[in-house]
């Protein structure tokens, strides 16, 4: 140890050499500890438990929460910024994030300074682990950026969250990239491309739509566990202020019944009540159904195609949304020379009918079409 006026410096060198503070706790095999100019730096592999008034994402909490971090190859902590490098392993709350570097970013410095003298002047005793200062005092992540560190072959970064009931899975979302940040100041996550997103949630069961439906005494609503999955080759862009997603060139979308959140998915074998989409960019947003519940709607811009499991319908338009909570109505729209186009069969494995128009509804759950300025029709717009 180093002692001046303005603070100690301390090496600590052990397999498990240990400083902890009302803020954090560093562990490492060395580990310098830098009062004076307000540094820690741990060479090795290590792992460090930071307290702060927000999440990962910038969420606020009724109270602050623990990140905890490990890495295999060193970590520094500078005021306000802490880098960690080599496999990175983050978690709080639900939120878990894998990645070669992690840069985060706060809202205030972390001091590391001794606390001041008593008239006496000796040093107070430090407080108690279990003593924790106010939400106001622990620091708000600002920003957090994980990558690859330069590195071309290294691992994509994972972020995963998971939402438990009872034991019970009811939500879980993964975005895999080379790049994501987190910008709470902006309230967004961004993702670099190419990327990869799923979503495995409670959505409304599609039924067969070869059976006619009475359109008087409607069944309830059935629910079922839905997998999406949004392949994107430029970038992404969430919202999580208006819970809304945008992708951008070469989007696939994948949306089908499943348990699995790491389903191997052949868009050329999709099961029943399965859909997959692909356009130039897309946004994705939550909206509610007439009893309350979330549901997934989607707006497709540029050479939008889109193909239900089992050719049950199939079309392609400039532009193509999608409302689940609408009774899954599906609309396809012409802003070109070339009219939107749409395919139905009405009997499994029958001949198809053809629309074409400028504006094109089809609702998946009654297998209906509806043309209001139709072009071409070869069939009927009922089922």
């Amino acid at each position: 140890m180093i002692r001046t006026p303005d603070g100690d410096i301390l090496k600590l060198t052990g397999p498990q050499s240990r400083v902890d503070t009302q803020q954090l706790t560093i562990i490492g095999p060395q580990i310098i500890f830098d009062q004076k100019e307000n540094r820690a730096n741990v060479d090795g592999a290590g792992s460090m438990h930071m307290r702060t008034s927000t999440t990962i994402k910038g969420e606020q909490r009724p109270q602050s929460s623990e990140i905890v971090v490990f890495w295999n190859e060193k970590m520094n902590l500078v005021g306000a910024f802490v880098s960690f490098v080599g496999s990175v392993q983050a978690a709080q709350d639900n939120t878990r994030v894998l990645c070669p570097r992690m840069d985060i970013y706060l809202d205030r410095t972390v001091s590391l300074k001794r606390m001041s003298r008593d008239s006496s002047g000796l040093l107070p005793a430090a407080p108690p682990r279990s003593v924790k200062q106010s939400d106001d005092e622990q620091p708000k992540v600002a920003k957090v950026i994980c990558h690859r560190d330069g590195l071309l072959n290294a691992p994509r970064v994972l972020v995963t969250e998971e939402t438990f009931q009872d034991g019970k899975l009811l939500r879980y979302q993964r975005v895999e990239a080379p790049e994501i940040t987190f910008d709470n100041d902006e309230g967004k996550l961004k993702a670099g491309g190419p990327g990869e997103v799923r979503i495995l949630q409670m959505g409304e069961k599609n039924g067969d739509p070869f059976t006619k439906k009475d359109e008087k005494n409607k069944a309830p609503v059935e629910k079922e566990m839905q997998l999406t999955r949004v392949l994107f080759r430029d970038r992404m862009e969430a919202n999580n202020k208006i819970q809304t997603a945008y992708f951008y060139r070469e989007v696939q979308v994948v949306n089908m019944p499943s348990n699995n959140p790491n389903a191997v998915i052949d868009e050329n074998k999709l099961p029943d009540g399965g859909f997959s989409l692909h356009c130039d960019s897309l946004q994705v947003y939550q909206t509610k159904d007439l009893a309350g519940q979330a549901a997934q709607a989607m707006i497709a811009e540029g050479h939008a195609e889109v193909m239900a499991s089992g050719k049950v319908f199939w079309g392609q338009a400039d532009t193509i949304k999608y409302d689940e909570a609408a009774d899954q109505r599906v609309i396809l729209e012409s802003h070109s020379s070339v009219p939107a186009t749409i395919s139905r069969c009405l009997i499994r494995g029958g001949q198809a009918d053809t629309f074409s128009g400028e504006t094109i509804h089809y609702w998946r759950k009654t297998n209906r079409v509806n043309v209001p300025k139709a072009s071409f029709l070869n069939g009927t717009t009922g089922p």
